[in-house]
């Protein structure tokens, strides 16, 4: 049987295939297209946003706060912001750009898009015909192979006849499109309008600042530039740190700033913040169009400014009419020149202020300061109450200059100061053994590292005159070269001339020679930082003072003419003879007066001689010679005050210099010890003990003074005595010093002097007697008591001891009347002692009078005060003991029995007294008897000698000279 089959066209694979993959590749491109445009608007738009919003912050921020960016931002912040933006940018780009454009899409992916489009169309013919276009695949999934190319045919006829492009919403890029015009012609039409209307301005003035805007603004925040926004003003610091911080010492007198203001400036791009001051040397003709008026050589480095001040000032140094009238040419010219809008940022005319003021913060304050305007468009000012690190700008018009520092800093100070100094080698050595104190002129003694008291406002160095000085510094910082030190003299004090010497960046030394007058002066120390640090320093030169004598009489008793010392008196001394730098010798001076006139003694012996004359005999024989005699015999021993001082040496001195006399150096061991730290060998405080009546009293004995015959009549004498000490300064002395007051002391006999003891002896006796005589009276009170003790009732008892008490009251004011006369007898036998008196009136004294009352003192009260206590405790207890009482009175009666014998002693000293003083008397009328004799020698002589010679002819008067 035959089958007829219907015969198949042939189809070509290869052809289909392309069919279908080559609208899956324009897609592709479409794609690659879309984002490419896509991107480019958003990179517009962002791009646009940044440049208004960061010019509206920019500019716009400064038009209406008047704060610029670049003044008030470090450049690493406004960097940082620029770098976030670019950041920004990129992670834009990479997103919407880079993140698709360069996205590999695979034809499946391709193909379901345009399934999704155009479903109607493909229904899922186009992804099978993708993904099944290899064989091998059906065959893997027992796909109908037939079926498979059926498939694809219909995918490639359908899909020619697609419009692929329309796949897209070429809409939003329309939008975006928009909205980048929008945000850059139509912002920039905005403004341009806005400007216009507000400052009735062309569009041709609007292009060209705005231009200048947009290109300061570029520089600013793109390139980073410190170009300032155009200011109405410009201000300029002068001669401030260029570091911006200006370091002051704490303490030290505020700080003063100096200001100028700029009213011609020109850009420049090497310039801070991109201008500086318009020099006339900057004129030319490609600036102006014309070369400028001619001026003086020494004007062409001035400043526009400056010239201008000049020509304005009226001053002889204005220059010639012609100069002035040529330099007023161009400065029209430059005012015509700076309103062209294309000079805006090349040239420009500012406004000076009115007013400048400073602000200024810290940590804890915050202030400001207006500044006073000065000439040549200056201004200057202090800031006051600076205490602490701060952060200023100053403020004039729009204009405020870049942040700077002022920072207070701990002023440079010493932290030792050690003084090396040569002095007279006398203010700490003897001469050397075998030598004499000459030895010592001219020699120093070197004494190293002494330190310098750094407390307080100033340094005070007490040095001896003459002394050669070095002060060595050393501060807490180092110290600017090389006038890091500086010595200024205190305002009208001495000039001050010393040499200093750097050591090192923080240690110096100053050399002072001879310092013989006071200096006053401020050691200025100046850090790395030129912080200023003060120290006062005064050096006070010491002159060499003569002793100080102080010293006081003891015991000797003082009258009105001075005081009271029998011939054998050893006067006892007590004080202090002092010299800072060493004492050489201590001595007695004195004077010596007779009180006594020697007219008595010799009358009555030439009276004798004329009585054992017979019948005046021989009277014309001796005349002449008794004349010779009476005219000696009459002159009184006048006391001379200015009389030549006798000298006697303290002996417990001279033992002192003696015993160290033995441990003087020799020679080379002295010179040696110059060299050395030296030691306190110097006796420079003498003590004068009252008690050591051998070395250290005055010995009036040794004068001889005293009568060995005790029938003969004591002279009285006046000793004036004054101690003098003599230093050992060889240099410019020795200095010598004696005590306040040359003492008198008045040289009687010994009778004399106990009828003066007597006087107190007598007021002492009725002393201890009348406390005697209340005693006695106590004891009585207390037998009464005594006597009612045993019929007391118990409300008797309190008066009792009321009675008591009184007792005990009145003893107590016994006993302190007998310590009283104790201490005054103490005196007077410490007097009879020192005046060597008969040593019967001391044993008397010492033995009938202190020693008793002194166990009197020490016992019997202190037994009668513990009785009569314990009795008067005993009736306020009321308690009835006869035995008490009578203890108390057996203890109060010893008590008043020895102090009777002292009074007994007492007593007879008394009629001692009186009887001295009888003998005393007697011997007054003897020489007033032996007074009226020699009157009547006086006249019997003188009958005598007229009755021999006649009357004396007066010696003629004398012509007075021409």
């Amino acid at each position: 049987m035959a089958i007829v089959t219907t015969p198949v066209p042939s189809w070509d694979r290869d052809e289909s295939q392309r069919r279908v993959t080559h609208p899956l590749e324009r897609l592709r491109g479409y794609i690659r297209t879309y984002v490419t445009l896509e991107g480019l608007a958003v990179i517009g738009q962002y791009l646009a946003l940044w440049f208004w919003i960061g010019l509206a912050i920019d500019w716009g921020f400064f038009k209406v706060f008047g704060v610029d960016w670049v003044q008030a931002l470090p450049k690493e912040f406004r960097a940082i912001i620029l770098a976030c933006l670019v950041a920004g940018l990129v992670l834009v780009v990479a997103r919407k750009v880079f993140s698709r454009l360069f996205r590999e899409f695979r034809p499946s992916a391709l193909a379901l898009v345009l399934e999704r489009r155009f479903t109607a169309e493909l229904g899922d013919r186009l992804i099978t015909a993708v993904e099944m276009a290899d064989p091998r695949v059906s065959e893997r999934y027992n796909y109908s192979q037939p079926m498979i190319d059926q498939t694809i045919r219909d995918a490639a006829e359908r899909i020619d006849r697609l419009p692929v492009r329309d796949v897209f919403a070429w809409r939003r890029l329309r939008r975006y499109a928009l909205r980048l015009v929008v945000l850059t012609v139509g912002v920039f039409v905005l403004v341009g309008a806005a400007y216009c209307a507000i400052a009735r301005a062309g569009v041709g003035d609007f292009l060209q600042r705005f231009g200048n805007t947009a290109a300061i603004w570029f520089e600013r925040n793109i390139l980073l530039r410190d170009t300032v926004w155009p200011r109405r003003a410009h201000l300029e610091l002068v001669n401030f740190p260029a570091s911006g911080d200006l370091r002051v010492g704490r303490d030290a007198p505020p700080p003063s700033l100096r200001v100028r203001a700029l009213k011609w400036v020109i850009a420049d791009k090497d310039a801070f913040e991109g201008w500086r001051p318009l020099r006339w040397s900057d004129l030319n003709g490609k600036l102006l169009g014309h070369e400028p008026g001619p001026l003086p050589e020494d004007w062409r480095s001035l400043t526009v400014d400056q010239v201008e001040l000049r020509i304005n000032s009226g001053s002889p140094d204005q220059g010639p009419a012609e100069t002035v009238a040529a330099a007023r040419r161009t400065l029209t010219d430059l005012d015509a020149l700076v309103e062209q809008p294309a000079m805006a940022r090349r040239l420009r005319k500012l406004v000076v202020p009115d007013l400048v003021t400073v602000y200024y913060k810290g940590d804890t304050m915050r202030s400001e300061q207006t500044l006073k305007k000065e000439a040549a468009n200056e201004y200057a000012g202090v800031l006051s109450d600076l205490k602490e690190s701060v952060r200023f700008t100053v403020n004039g018009e729009d204009y405020y200059t870049p942040y700077k520092k002022i920072t207070v800093v701990p002023p440079p100070s010493l932290v030792e100061l050690m003084a090396d100094e040569e002095q007279p080698a006398y203010l700490y050595q003897r001469p050397p053994a075998g030598g004499e104190l000459k030895d010592l002129k001219g020699n120093r003694q070197i004494v190293k590292d002494l330190p310098v008291t750094l407390s307080g406002t100033a340094s005070s160095i007490d040095v001896t005159a003459g002394t050669t000085l070095v002060l060595r510094g050393k501060t807490d910082k180092e110290l600017r070269e090389p006038d890091g030190i500086l010595i200024h003299p205190r305002e009208g004090s001495a000039p001050v001339s010393a040499p200093v010497r750097r050591i090192d960046s923080q240690s110096f030394a100053m050399h002072f020679a001879s310092v013989s007058a006071p200096l006053d002066f401020v050691i200025e120390m100046i850090d790395t930082d030129n912080v200023g640090g003060l120290r006062r320093v005064v050096i006070k030169p010491i002159e060499d003072t003569p002793p100080d004598v102080d010293i006081e009489v003891e015991v000797i008793r003082k009258l009105n003419q001075g005081y009271m010392v029998t011939p054998k008196a050893r006067i006892p001394f007590s004080g202090k003879i002092r010299d800072r730098e060493g004492l050489e010798s201590i001595e007695f001076q004195f004077t010596l007066a007779s009180l006594d006139s020697q007219i008595a003694q010799n009358a009555i012996q030439v009276s004798s001689v004329m009585q054992l004359t017979p019948n005046l005999q021989g009277a014309g024989v001796l005349a002449p010679g008794y004349l010779h005699l009476l005219v000696g015999v009459t002159r009184s021993s006048a006391d001379d005050v200015n009389a030549r001082p006798q000298r006697l040496p303290l002996p417990a001195f001279a033992k002192r210099v003696k015993e160290l006399a033995r441990q003087d150096l020799a020679r080379d061991d002295w010179e040696k010890a110059l060299r050395e730290p030296p030691q306190a060998t110097l006796l420079r405080e003498h003590t004068m003990d009252p008690n050591d009546l051998a070395d250290s009293a005055f010995d009036v004995e040794k004068l001889g003074l005293g009568v060995s015959d005790e029938n003969q009549k004591q002279p009285r004498f006046r000793l004036r005595l004054w101690m003098v000490a003599t230093d050992n300064n060889i240099e410019t002395g020795p200095g010598v010093g004696q005590s306040k007051e040359k003492l008198v002391f008045l040289i009687v006999s010994e009778d004399e002097l106990l009828l003066e003891i007597a006087k107190v002896e007598e007021g002492l006796h009725i002393k201890l007697d009348d406390a005697v005589g209340k005693l006695k009276d106590a004891k009585l009170k207390m037998e009464q008591v005594i006597q009612e003790l045993p019929t007391l009732q118990p409300k008797e008892f309190s008066p009792m001891a009321a009675r008591l008490q009184e007792l005990q009251e009145t003893l107590t004011k016994s006993w302190d009347v007998s310590r009283e006369v104790l201490v005054d007898y103490q005196k007077v036998l410490r007097e009879l002692q020192v005046n060597q008196v008969r040593p019967a009136i001391i044993d008397r004294v010492e033995r009938g009078i202190c020693v008793p009352l002194g166990d009197v003192i020490n016992q019997e009260f202190d037994r009668s005060d513990k009785s009569l206590d314990q009795f008067h405790k005993n009736l306020e207890e009321q308690k009835k003991d006869p035995a008490a009482g009578q203890l108390a009175s057996q203890q109060m009666q010893e008590l008043i029995d020895k102090l009777n014998r002292i009074l007994d002693s007492m007593g007879d000293i008394t009629t001692i007294n009186q009887l001295i003083a009888q003998l005393v008397a007697i011997r007054d009328s003897e020489l007033k008897a032996n007074k009226e004799m020699r009157e009547k020698y006086e006249r019997l002589k003188e009958e005598i000698l007229i009755n021999q010679f006649g009357n004396p002819e007066k010696p003629p008067a004398k012509k007075p000279e021409k």
